[in-house]
């Protein structure tokens, strides 16, 4: 069930992110179009790269291991956002609208090629997690796993909220997000009006983006 969920989760996303940038594009002022994109947005991150991913990996990882590997996937994921700011460049630029023109729209255009670029990075997400779940799974007939019992989603609150470290974590956790959103939104307003026309605050973005990955690949 736990392999069938990824799937069907990833296969929703990228469903919606193709669906919208070929077909809903044209309603996109419409209220419910135009939030709904904005928060599948975020949710994609959250729901694929944080819950999906990390969870498969404590699922298969033991402690030592991931003492060794969680510091190189760290990095990893910083070297993926520096490569996506190039790609992201070059899909609203205006050399890209003029090579090979998918829409009349210049930024109908950076969303149709940006909705390419998730579906088959997506397509290749989907293979390599096939093929790293299979190969972990080989790996473990080999060995004897102590089995532990598995926690529902209502099990897993329980514990976090009877745990005095696991509350303050999730304190800790929970007003870093507010405090980042609540900044995010002052900062993207104030962008906003210095570059109204959507690509240029697209090109901005993606500079801004492999300029924050840059630095953190430099700190770790």
């Amino acid at each position: 069930y736990t392999t069938l969920f990824r799937s069907v989760t990833t296969t929703a996303f990228l469903g919606y992110f193709v669906v919208f940038a070929v077909w809903l594009f044209q309603w996109r002022e419409v209220p419910v179009v135009y939030y709904s994109f904005f928060t599948m947005c975020e949710l994609w991150k959250v729901a694929v790269v944080a819950i999906l991913f990390w969870g498969f990996l404590n699922r298969h990882l033991l402690l030592e291991q991931a003492k060794r590997f969680y510091a190189a996937l760290a990095f990893a994921s910083s070297m993926g956002m520096l490569a996506a700011g190039p790609i992201s460049l070059y899909c609203m630029h205006k050399m890209s609208h003029a090579l090979h023109p998918l829409s009349n729209d210049p930024w109908h255009h950076a969303l149709l090629m940006v909705g390419v670029v998730v579906g088959v990075g997506g397509l290749a997400i989907m293979v390599l997690f096939a093929r790293l779940a299979r190969l972990l799974r080989d790996q473990q007939t080999d060995r004897v796993v102590e089995k532990q019992k598995k926690l529902t989603l209502m099990g897993s609150v329980r514990t976090l909220f009877e745990s005095r470290y696991l509350r303050m974590l999730a304190a800790i956790v929970f007003f870093d997000y507010i405090a980042f959103n609540l900044g995010e939104i002052v900062f993207m307003g104030v962008l906003k009006q210095a570059h109204p026309d959507p690509n240029e605050f697209g090109v901005y973005m993606s500079l801004l983006n492999s300029a924050g990955a840059l630095g953190t690949d430099r700190k770790s």
